[in-house]
């Protein structure tokens, strides 16, 4: 199958969304209009999985047979992931923020806890070794609204017990349904594209993104009442409301065939992007200092999208010329 655009400049998006999230943590003094910035990019991670999802099941990643399918997957994804795990680690340990001993290097290297956005890797690699089990259920519809229900249950529990981690690590729980629903949608996906492509489909999901967005802040509202947590924990993309806007997301991009090329060149970096730019705000905290301006933040986020961006296509140009070089 060529290429589908609209879900590589999705791609681009998410990790614009990320890159939100990560910046606007560090201005909550600013308040309410932070706490919204923040809460904008709610659809990045599970977007990736969405897209992980579709990606494995559109290219049928299995063909060659489950062990070649890991061994591929886990040389795509895993020396970046350990390297950086490493880098973080021995940040963390030269900062006496982490004690070098066998439980925290588990934490680290099998959970993702060398830095807050590390979670993700495990995380995928767990729904990769999964992905059979998630590819059989989630062939019928019904099967998709299991995995929605369990990762509610998943959701509430954590929240409701305030608690949103599991053993150091990622809820997995909390997240199959976006997986689960990408490879629905890649079974599918000649079948649903062009039933969205309709204007009144169209003008629909516009409504439905902006109603999903307002019962995303509604929702941290109320938990916030009735939970423990706080509201920075609130934050979280672990929300029943985040699935909705989520799954919104996805369905514009493939109803108005969004194709921005920008989009598309960022989402071609977009791993190596994630794994290098909190490094990147940890040296703007130094330079920046106290950060109280929503003039700063948007300058911050735009600064940290720019470098990340071409740091890591250089890096990837140099790996490429020293790999033609070795060969």
């Amino acid at each position: 199958m060529k290429r589908y655009l609209p879900f590589d400049a999705l791609r681009g998006l998410a990790i614009l969304g990320v890159i939100l999230i990560h910046v606007s943590g560090y201005y909550m003094i600013v308040g309410a209009p932070a706490v919204v910035l923040n809460q904008v990019g709610r659809f990045a991670v599970p977007v990736f999985l969405i897209l992980s999802g579709w990606g494995l099941t559109i290219t049928d990643s299995l063909k060659n047979g489950y062990g070649n399918f890991l061994i591929k997957r886990s040389r795509k994804i895993l020396p970046l992931y350990l390297s950086w795990s490493v880098i973080y680690f021995a940040l963390h340990i030269l900062r006496g923020s982490i004690k070098l001993n066998l439980k925290t290097m588990v934490q680290v290297f099998i959970f993702g806890s060398s830095e807050y956005h590390m979670y993700y890797v495990p995380l995928l690699f767990f729904l990769y070794i999964t992905y059979p089990f998630f590819l059989r259920v989630s062939r019928y519809g019904f099967g998709v609204f299991s995995t929605l229900v369990v990762t509610l249950l998943s959701m509430y529990v954590s929240i409701f017990n305030g608690s949103l981690s599991w053993w150091g690590g990622p809820n997995v729980f909390s997240w199959i349904v976006y997986f689960s629903f990408g490879i629905w949608i890649g079974l599918n996906f000649d079948k649903v594209t062009p039933r969205l492509r309709s204007v009144r489909i169209r003008f629909i999901l516009g409504v439905l993104m902006i109603l999903s967005f307002a019962l995303l802040l509604l929702e941290m509202k109320l938990l916030r009442g009735i939970t423990s947590l706080k509201i920075v924990d609130l934050m979280t993309s672990m929300k029943g409301s985040v699935i909705i806007y989520s799954i919104i997301m996805v369905m514009i991009f493939m109803s108005w065939n969004i194709t921005t090329r920008l989009l598309i060149k960022i989402g071609k970096h977009a791993y190596g992007i994630y794994l290098f730019h909190p490094l990147l705000l940890m040296v703007l905290n130094r330079i920046i200092g106290g950060r109280s301006s929503i003039i700063i933040m948007l300058l911050e986020y735009i600064a940290t999208v720019v470098i990340a961006y071409c740091l890591t296509k250089i890096a990837v140009s140099l790996q490429r010329t020293l790999k033609e070089r070795i060969g």
